[in-house]
């Protein structure tokens, strides 16, 4: 499934910011800090919010090694706008029946701390969690107690101008591949 990679950054970053693994509070500068560093760019060596929005390889990738007709795409746009039709799009790649129904249940729906004090008591958690590994139930409390849905908030406009310069390029190869 492929999604915006604008939207996919910011995403990104949220999850990141609201599990505690990211301190920056402003995005643009998380975004400039994690993509102009000087780390090796790796899994768990950095956030790679700009760089995993590359699609252009990774798409092309696949169809080097695929036939076309082995691939079905799927874009994260299309299953929010038309999710039944979407779905069943891909049951037909996969030569199963269709489904009747639209009553999908969103699952993994991102989490944020209620307030700045829960947050900093999330942080000192994290920090002496291997004190209490012994205590699953209190962990799963405290969740329940310290986090809540995150609400939908709108990407800067500032990142948005910034990473549409950067996925210009790909985005164009990535359109002349005509995989939808």
């Amino acid at each position: 499934c492929l999604r915006n990679p604008i939207e996919r950054a910011y995403s990104h970053y949220m999850m990141d910011y609201n599990s505690t693994l990211q301190d920056e509070e402003d995005f643009i500068k998380a975004l400039k800090k994690d993509y102009f560093s000087d780390k090796e760019k790796k899994w768990g060596l950095s956030h790679l919010y700009v760089e995993l929005g590359f699609y252009y390889k990774q798409v092309k990738r696949y169809m080097d090694l695929f036939p076309k007709d082995n691939i079905h795409f799927v874009f994260l746009d299309d299953i929010k706008s038309s999710r039944l039709e979407t779905i069943n799009s891909v049951m037909d790649f996969l030569c199963l029946d269709h489904f009747k129904h639209d009553r999908f249940v969103i699952h993994n729906k991102g989490k944020e701390a209620s307030n700045l004090f829960f947050r900093r008591l999330i942080l000192l958690y994290k920090q002496y969690s291997f004190l209490l590994d012994n205590f699953s139930m209190l962990k799963k409390i405290g969740k329940f107690i310290l986090m809540r849905n995150s609400r939908k908030r709108k990407i800067p406009k500032d990142a948005v101008v910034f990473l549409r310069a950067l996925y210009k390029k790909d985005i164009d190869f990535y359109n002349n591949l005509k995989i939808k």
